[in-house]
């Protein structure tokens, strides 16, 4: 646990230095759509922030767990152990590929929460 806090804490503080550099930008070049972006992120509550950044945490850690059987499926020698890993690739591959997986972990209050504007996605 200690080890997701910690990237929490990483991924949170860039999260802010962006949207500060965002800001910046906006002001010096007096960019509207810069600023509008700024006031889009600022409005992002921040338990919405939170789980955001959390869950792309947990999906890296999923997808990483992914590669690692994937890799020792690839140059392990011992056919019962091939099994085991084929099972677990395939049960994750299965869980990433799931199209009700974000349905199942996140209440539709979040997702409205978390929905960018159009107008916000366009300008990504």
């Amino acid at each position: 646990m200690k080890k997701k806090e910690a990237k929490y804490e990483v991924l949170d503080h860039l999260w802010k230095s962006i949207h500060k550099e965002i800001n910046t930008i906006g002001f010096t070049t007096k960019d509207k759509s810069m600023s509008e972006l700024y006031i889009s992120i600022a409005k992002i509550p921040e338990e919405c922030k939170t789980y955001i950044l959390y869950r792309y945490i947990e999906d890296c850690f999923i997808k990483h767990s992914l590669a690692f059987f994937q890799w020792r499926k690839k140059f392990r020698k011992d056919e019962v152990r091939l099994e085991e890993i084929d099972g677990t690739v395939r049960a994750v591959t299965l869980r990433i590929m799931s199209e009700d997986y974000i349905s199942r972990t996140v209440s539709d209050e979040t997702l409205a929460k978390a929905k960018l504007s159009k107008d916000a996605e366009k300008k990504l």
